[in-house]
């Protein structure tokens, strides 16, 4: 047995390859647990709710670390039915850090009258900056989760035809804003660091 190679698992699927990594984890199976592992945090991107479960289940930082952002976007109901109580204020909390960023990009997004501070002519606002702003709202769509999207999303308003035919300034400045984002991002801490132990 220990010269075999071990199960390809890219194509099993979650609902089987799940319950299996739970096992490996309740029954300390140390030789299939670094293949679980690997699998789950592949399953991200489609499953990070059940993920995060898992992974705070079993004490898993680094796959708790990679999970819970992509569950930003959750409802606190589906995330109080995944994962156990006791993480679920500290989730709650890991949220609102992202969510203060969330809401000072549809606040700044929202002010029609606010110029970027590089503008030309500080008495007159630029209608592709309002087109600017607005389309990025657009793109936001109110769902909190976006936020992880948020290079993206820019970097295609401002290679669309917004910006790019338009004002030099209005673009100098939206880079500007978006780096501010992407700082604000980069400091939200881990949500392993919210956990007590």
């Amino acid at each position: 047995m220990r010269h075999q190679r071990q199960p390809n698992m890219s194509a099993v699927p979650f609902s089987v390859m799940a319950p299996f990594a739970e096992a490996v984890e309740k029954y300390d199976v140390f030789p299939a647990t670094e293949v679980c592992r690997v699998y789950m945090t592949a399953a991200i991107p489609d499953h990070s709710v059940e993920v995060l479960a898992y992974a705070l289940k079993h004490d898993i930082q680094d796959v708790v670390d990679v999970a819970a952002p992509m569950t930003i976007g959750k409802s606190l109901d589906v995330i109080q039915a995944a994962i156990p109580i006791e993480f679920v204020l500290p989730w709650v909390k890991y949220r609102e850090s992202w969510l203060k960023i969330f809401l000072g990009i549809i606040r700044d997004a929202s002010d029609k009258d606010a110029h970027f501070p590089y503008h030309y002519d500080p008495n007159k606002l630029c209608s592709q900056h309002v087109a600017f702003k607005q389309a990025i709202l657009k793109k936001l769509g109110g769902n909190l989760g976006r936020i992880l999207e948020i290079e993206s999303i820019f970097n295609q308003q401002m290679s669309g035809s917004i910006l790019s035919s338009g004002c030099s300034e209005c673009l100098r400045g939206s880079k500007n804003w978006l780096g501010g984002i992407v700082h604000k991002t980069a400091l939200v801490p881990r949500f392993s660091t919210f956990l007590a132990h």
